[in-house]
């Protein structure tokens, strides 16, 4: 049997197809998955390399040494005005240990000795009444872990031929962050004078400052008046109280480059201190830059031709 023709007049009936922005979904979100899929990451920061800090600090202090009788009286008192430099070389290495070493050398000048309160010998700043050299040489080694931290290490003086040693140890965020300091002993044995302070510290790339309380002492040759002359008496850990003087210690470092840096520190008691210091960073990894995002282009595969409805005529198609 054969099919009834259609009427010529009447067009022939297709399914309703989908809209054009409907139809476009499927390749739009296969072009997203490829896209999403060959996007990466060129050039992210990374973790700093091992590299070496070279500093050269310089400052100025004053020291004063006040000896005490058994009944807490004074009995003799010396001032003195100290002038020194040191040259620092710190390795760190890249999972977080450090060790270093430092030289020094400071002249002292002695300004003022008084017996029992009343002048004995004065001097001025162009005329001291004696000037003296110390000289001292530190070995530390440390390690800073994610939330603990640590070093210690031992100054030797060539004059008096004394070793002192000192340790700190941090709490908190020590790589990067605020966190807490105690530490005992000098760090720097000719302008760090600490006996043990407690503080707060903060770091990061860029600026690291810290804010201790202390009892401090200063290291000095004494002198004592008999006869009208000037004699000495040996080295001691000058300060104005009988064991050590209140302090506030603090310090500002700006690193305006990744390889730069300059240090400013201060101690505010009665024996002030100032000291300026310029690091320089050897090694390690350049700054870190802004990741950039790049898109590696891949061809679509073809997409197989829309199926038509069996009910289409060849005009249709």
């Amino acid at each position: 049997m054969q099919p009834h023709p259609q009427h010529p007049t009447e067009p022939p009936v297709l399914p309703a197809r989908a809209p054009h922005r409907l139809r476009a979904w499927p390749r739009l979100l296969l072009l997203v998955a490829v896209a999403a899929a060959t996007l990466y990451c060129s050039g992210a920061p990374q973790r700093r390399s091992s590299r070496t800090l070279v500093t050269v600090s310089g400052g100025y202090a004053q020291a004063i040494q006040n000896h005490y009788g058994c009944g807490g009286e004074l009995i003799s008192s010396e001032t003195q005005l100290q002038a020194g430099g040191s040259a620092e070389v710190v390795h760190e290495n890249e999972v977080g240990w450090m060790a270093g070493v430092e030289v020094g050398a400071q002249r002292s000048e002695v300004q003022e000795v008084r017996n029992s309160g009343q002048i004995a010998m004065e001097g001025t700043s162009e005329r001291p009444l004696a000037t003296y050299w110390q000289r001292a040489a530190t070995v530390r080694l440390g390690w800073d872990l994610h939330y603990f931290g640590f070093d210690g290490g031992a100054s030797f003086y060539t004059q008096g031929g004394a070793i002192s040693p000192y340790l700190a140890i941090r709490g908190g965020s020590v790589r990067s962050g605020f966190y807490a300091e105690l530490q005992g002993g000098s760090r720097h044995p000719l302008w760090d004078s600490t006996l043990v302070s407690a503080g707060v510290h903060f770091r990061d790339e860029r600026f690291r400052a810290g804010l201790s309380l202390a009892s401090t002492a200063r290291r000095m040759l004494t002198h004592r008046v008999n006869g009208g002359q000037l004699r000495t008496e040996g080295y001691q850990w000058g300060s104005v109280l009988n064991g050590g003087d209140p302090a506030v210690i603090g310090y500002a470092e700006v690193w305006p480059q990744s390889n730069a840096a300059i240090r400013f520190t201060g101690v505010g008691a009665e024996t002030w201190g100032a000291t300026i210091s310029l690091i320089l960073g050897l090694g390690g990894d350049p700054e870190p830059e802004e990741p950039e995002w790049r898109g590696r282009a891949t061809p679509l595969p073809d997409a197989p031709p829309e199926p038509l409805p069996p009910e289409a005529t060849p005009a249709g198609r």
